[in-house]
This record gives C-alpha cells, sequence and structure tokens, in this order.
C-alpha cells in the first residue's frame, strides 16, 4: 500500500564544534548547529460526503459544500532552547555513566539491540556520534511516511552501518527509548544522511513532551 510522502529537507550549517568527550568515547558529537527545515503544505481534511437537515416536518440531505479544512503545516527542527540542551547534556552524561562499566548496545531496549545486531557483529564497537534535540509538531497522519535528510558534524561513508534512535520524553521526564524506522535510508556521498520516520514514529513524536535524536554507528569496513 502506498503511504503519502512528505520529505523534509534539512540543511545543517555548522557554526562551532566543540569536542565535548575524549576521542576514545563512544559518545560524541557535540552539536552546535541551526537547522533549515522546508515545511510541507497543510493537509487538506475533506468534508463529510453530505449533510442532513431537520425542519419539524421534513428531512432534507444536500450535497457538501466544496469548502475544505486544513490543519497547521507540520513542524520539524531542531529545539535549541537552554532546557533542550540541558535535556541532550543530561542524557549524554547518562549514557557516560553507563558505559564506565557496561557495554553501550545494553543501554537500549530489545527491540533496538536486536535491530542494530541482526545487522552487525561488532557491536562492541558501537558509538553514539550525534545527539540533538527536536522539535515535532502538528504531525497529520495522512502526511504518511516523512524523510529529512540531515548533514550531521559526524563524517558518515555511504555503507557504513547506521542508526537513527530516538528518546521520547514525557511530561514527568521518563524517556521511551524507540528505534526509527525505516530509519537510515542513505548515506549520501558528502556525508549527509537521508531519515525516513514512519508515520507512527512521527506520532509518537509529536506527541511527546520532548524528543531527542540519537544516531549509533560502527566503523566502515
Amino acid at each position: 500500500m502506498k503511504k503519502a510522502l512528505a520529505t523534509l529537507l534539512a540543511a545543517v550549517m555548522v557554526l562551532s564544534l566543540a569536542t565535548a568527550f575524549a576521542a576514545s568515547s563512544p559518545v560524541t558529537g557535540d552539536l552546535t548547529t541551526g537547522l533549515t527545515v522546508t515545511q510541507p503544505t497543510s493537509v487538506t481534511v475533506n468534508p463529510p460526503a453530505s449533510t442532513t437537515t431537520t425542519t419539524r416536518t421534513t428531512t432534507n440531505t444536500t450535497a457538501a459544500a466544496p469548502a475544505t479544512e486544513t490543519t497547521p503545516a507540520l513542524v520539524f527542527s531542531l529545539d535549541n532552547s537552554p532546557e533542550a540542551q540541558a535535556r541532550v547534556d543530561a542524557l549524554k552524561q547518562q549514557v557516560l555513566d553507563f558505559i564506565k562499566d557496561n557495554a553501550l548496545i545494553d543501554f537500549f531496549p530489545a527491540e533496538i539491540k536486536e535491530a542494530i545486531a541482526a545487522e552487525t557483529d561488532d557491536t562492541a564497537d558501537l558509538s553514539m556520534d550525534e545527539v540533538i534535540a527536536l522539535y515535532v509538531g502538528n504531525y497529520n497522519p495522512a502526511l504518511g511516511q516523512t524523510e529529512v535528510t540531515v548533514a550531521f558534524t559526524t563524517p558518515y561513508t555511504p555503507g557504513q552501518p547506521i542508526w537513527a534512535v530516538v528518546a521520547l520524553y514525557d511530561a514527568a521526564g521518563n524517556i521511551t527509548w524507540k528505534l526509527v524506522e525505516p530509519g537510515i535510508v542513505e548515506i549520501l556521498d558528502n556525508g549527509s544522511v537521508r531519515i525516513a520516520f514512519s508515520p507512527e514514529i512521527m506520532a509518537e513524536m509529536s506527541a511527546a513532551s520532548a524528543v531527542v535524536l540519537a544516531v549509533l554507528s560502527v566503523p566502515a569496513k
């Protein structure tokens, strides 16, 4: 079944880059950037096929007017607020504390671990390269699958195994990790990454109180 495809082209302009962790750490990617997103047009929701009006003695059914109802345009952007940056910093520290005595892959739930292990035997070399806060709002299922192309500061190589995961925060600050599916569609020759988000994950991101996207990878062979 074909799904409606809303393609968002996201270009990241690097303003500055500072190394937040030692080079040997599997958590990198201190990203200080701006993100420009081209938003799709508003979604048009068709009115009912007919409307019914009732009087004291008769019921008249008339064809619906051709007027349409529109929903707000999808918002998909970096969240550069101080609160979002604090959230990213706290998450990075949480991961760093965990990997002192554990493998990075064990930080994530079974769904993510199994997906990664199914694609690579090098899970011991797994790294978290990019950690960025996102704002996603006004998602309408009529948009279907959404694709975003992002130029990260990490120089990914075409064919390199990488995965996108999102941390979904509820109002109390609790985190639910989700694997982005379909996920990484393509690594372009310039190192940019094209990521596809299913309608289900888009709806969850839009409903979450906060969203953090992380990119995981193993070295290219």
